[in-house]
């Protein structure tokens, strides 16, 4: 009989250790499948920058009003590099620029306001446009006050980084 209680004894004591009278562990964050794996090269955005125009002879009596170029800086004042943004006298729209996810300042020619810098955010597979041409060039949407960048003379040029 003694022997019987060590061995029901030692049974239980197995049970015990092994969970099967142990409460279940309970995790609250959701399951899902493996994330797509990014290589550097796409953590990139867009930037496009209406800079100032200037008007540029195209034959006798013809102007084009290409965009002026202008500088892009890391946000530690490195120049990352100058845009050519009339790209040629046929094509007026600014130049598309792909860079990597990140902060930046921006040197241009406001068509009102003269030379400025502005720090722009640049984000994943998102495009961030500047608007420095003139004041009729570019109405924002309907859009919250807060929501918008100006110039001192209170021209909006964009929308402010979230």
């Amino acid at each position: 009989m003694k022997k019987t209680n060590t061995l029901v004894l030692l049974c239980n004591l197995a049970l015990l250790t092994t969970g099967a009278f142990a409460q279940p562990i309970t995790l609250t964050t959701p399951m899902g499948p493996r994330p797509a794996e990014l290589a550097a090269a796409d953590y990139v955005g867009t930037l496009k920058v209406f800079s100032a125009t200037e008007a540029v002879p195209d034959g006798k009596d013809a102007y084009r009003y290409p965009h002026t170029s202008y500088e892009i800086y890391k946000a530690d004042g490195t120049r990352v590099r100058k845009v050519n943004n009339g790209r040629t006298l046929q094509i007026e729209t600014p130049t598309a620029v792909t860079l990597p996810r990140g902060r930046y300042v921006i040197q241009a020619q406001a068509e009102t306001a003269g030379l400025i810098r502005i720090p722009v955010i640049i984000a994943t597979g998102r495009t961030t446009t500047l608007h420095l041409e003139g004041p009729q060039d570019w109405q924002p949407g309907v859009t919250a006050e807060g929501a918008l960048v100006r110039l001192p003379n209170g021209q909006p040029i964009g929308y402010q980084a979230r």
